[in-house]
């Protein structure tokens, strides 16, 4: 019976440095875990800032779009005017050198 006792104290002895382990080994996952989502938290915030600073180059770029649109449409329009003005100012020479 002493053998027996002697046995369940080893057994106990080994049973308790096995949860002792194991306890070792969940808190290293732990703090592996922790780690991890505390990068994939800084990737996140760091992706979020790059998609809005796209955002922002989007919309410059459709703002320049629009305003290149009207900048053709305001050089076409100048274009027509001097070309009516070169008409008008072409039929005054040609009626001025008429009547001489």
């Amino acid at each position: 019976s002493l053998v027996g006792l002697s046995e369940n104290v080893d057994a106990g002895k080994n049973a308790g440095e096995s949860l002792q382990r194991m306890s070792q080994n969940l808190s290293q996952l732990n703090e592996m875990y922790e780690l991890q989502l505390t990068s994939s938290r800084e990737k996140l915030e760091a992706a979020n800032q790059m998609f809005e600073g796209v955002g922002e180059l989007l919309t410059n770029l459709r703002n320049s779009v629009d305003d290149t649109k009207r900048y053709k449409e305001n050089i076409a329009e100048l274009s027509d005017n001097l070309s009516k003005l070169n008409t008008v100012y072409g039929n005054m020479l040609a009626a001025m050198s008429v009547n001489r």
